[in-house]
């Protein structure tokens, strides 16, 4: 799969609908049973033939700082975040350190803390004085966790629970392999029935715990190793694994589901997923990776690599 990022029509990005019958799919693909649900216009699935229309991506605008360091816990803010949204509130677990922006790995001399904040907009945001973690010997801040327990978590509201349920969120977190936790309240967390959720790695940056309504399952998107070609990476490239569980307990052998192909670099490397699943479509999958090239360097840089986003989807 190229990830290649030509894809996507305009309307697709501001929710367009489309209800055309089933008649309209090519007589040689297979009827899909649309029902009444919004599809996205994400590549030639809907099309039985185009005339003066193309697929065109629009390149995005930045806009405002949403999260930025405050507090002594979060001198420097990673970028493994997860935000949902939940009885008209946007929450986000996000992670910081109190350590050397430079120096941040376990033994680096700082500290990495799993913080919360919240917003009703989704662009001011709140971090409300918790209780829940010391922090030189106050609770009086935003933290849920250390990296004892909590690292690059990624947070769902489980559908299928209600609210109070003492499963309603989920999480994973990256420590002793990919572990599963689930919360009433999604601040105080207990570890889920069965752990590690899976243990063959690598499991290292970010995986994203997504729920697939089409499939009533939980998927994991994860680290792989491509041994396609040689590279610095365990012998090869970072690419992208997927397993999936019907109760947060047994997955799934993870498989490989993104890797660069032949008309990539041979130095690209799949860094971060950053999945999704489009709440208002939900057969539409979308990824934004985050694409490394470990061995460039950037004039000035503290550190070598350079890196980029990409756009895929499913």
């Amino acid at each position: 799969m190229t990830l290649k990022t030509t894809l996507i029509l305009t309307l697709a990005l501001l929710g367009a609908s489309v209800f055309a019958p089933v008649q309209r799919v090519s007589a040689a693909a297979e009827v899909i049973d649309v029902d009444s649900d919004r599809q996205l216009f994400l590549d030639n699935l809907w099309f039985h033939s185009k005339q003066g229309v193309e697929l065109v991506f629009h390149t995005p605008t930045s806009r405002e700082v949403a999260i930025q360091p405050e507090h002594p816990w979060e001198r420097t803010l990673i970028h493994y975040s997860s935000v949902v949204y939940d009885q008209g509130l946007f929450r986000m677990w996000y992670r910081g350190t109190d350590g050397n922006p430079w120096n941040i790995m376990p033994n680096g001399g700082g500290q990495t803390f799993t913080c919360y904040a919240q917003s009703q907009d989704g662009i001011h945001w709140e971090k409300p004085k918790l209780g829940v973690f010391p922090h030189s010997g106050s609770t009086a801040n935003n933290i849920i966790g250390s990296p004892r327990d909590f690292m690059n978590v990624s947070v769902i509201v489980d559908p299928n629970e209600k609210p109070g349920s003492k499963s309603r969120y989920k999480m994973i977190s990256r420590v002793n392999g990919i572990t599963g936790f689930v919360s009433a309240d999604g601040l105080n967390w207990d570890l889920s029935e069965t752990n590690p959720l899976l243990s063959r790695g690598p499991f290292d940056s970010h995986n994203i715990l997504l729920w697939d309504e089409q499939s009533a399952r939980f998927v994991i998107y994860l680290r792989a190793t491509d041994m396609s070609v040689p590279g610095p990476f365990h012998g090869g490239r970072r690419a992208i694994r997927r397993s999936d569980s019907s109760d947060f307990r047994s997955w799934s052998e993870p498989k490989m589901v993104v890797r660069p192909d032949e008309g990539d670099p041979v130095d690209l490397h799949l860094y971060t997923n950053a999945a999704v699943n489009y709440y208002r479509a939900s057969r539409a999958f979308f990824m934004f990776p985050m694409i490394l090239y470990p061995e460039r360097s950037y004039p000035g840089a503290p550190l070598p690599g350079t890196s980029e986003i990409q756009f895929a989807t499913s």
